[in-house]
């Protein structure tokens, strides 16, 4: 094993470590860990390298509407990633995807925290247009599970 994957491999730890401290339970993989949420307000999530730090990624399951209502869908995710910071929302294999990158150098928990206290937020921000959320996930919870 290399310096390097001995960092990255100490990076996943340390950020599954705080992840713990949110209520998740942690399961490593070769590459990455996965992070499930113990709380309907914590998705579970994927973390893997990338780069110089590490990607975060929620994928959500949406209803027909959103393939039938493609230009309505690609709308919705378009405001979401207008008031979203550190999240981007995407289209994905039937799905909506999430991502945030976080850098390696950063591994302090008081600023990971900061990062992940408004990537929950930006998350939370398209629930507040109940009607959409209805419409393409077919109910509030499907987006925060």
């Amino acid at each position: 094993m290399s310096e390097t994957d001995s960092m990255a491999d100490a990076f996943l730890t340390q950020i599954g470590a705080h992840l713990k401290g949110y209520g998740y339970r942690i399961e490593d993989e070769k590459d990455s860990l996965t992070a499930y949420g113990d709380r309907i307000s914590l998705p579970t999530l994927t973390v893997s390298r990338a780069g110089p730090g590490a990607i975060i990624t929620i994928r959500f399951t949406v209803g027909e509407e959103a393939s039938d209502d493609k230009p309505g869908f690609l709308s919705f995710l378009n405001g979401a990633n207008r008031t979203a910071i550190v999240a981007r929302f995407y289209e994905g294999d039937r799905g909506m995807i999430i991502e945030a990158w976080y850098p390696l150098e950063d591994v302090d928990e008081q600023r990971f925290r900061a990062f992940f206290n408004q990537l929950i937020e930006d998350i939370n921000a398209p629930k507040r247009n109940e009607e959409l959320v209805a419409k393409y996930f077919h109910s509030k919870s499907t987006i925060s599970s």
